[in-house]
């Protein structure tokens, strides 16, 4: 609040400044939101693939899934 004694130029100034400052956090606030959602997708992304680091491994954590699933199908039966 400016203070009481504050000309009305002087209170619509500092008002500006508040709302300004504002805009800014919120700006502030959203590319730091964007860049942890962004960390977090690229991490996601890169712990499995860097589980199979070759395409021979890729091909073996594939295998593997369709057995479970192959089994899991058979148990159900």
């Amino acid at each position: 609040m400016p203070p009481a004694g504050a000309t009305l130029g002087l209170r619509v100034a500092m008002m500006q400044a508040s709302r300004s400052r504002q805009v800014v956090s919120g700006n502030m606030q959203k590319r730091a939101l964007h860049r942890i959602f962004l960390a977090v997708f690229l991490l996601l992304v890169a712990v499995p693939l860097l589980g199979c680091n070759t395409m021979e491994g890729l091909g073996k954590d594939i295998q593997a899934a369709g057995r479970v699933l192959e089994n899991t199908a058979d148990r159900d039966n």
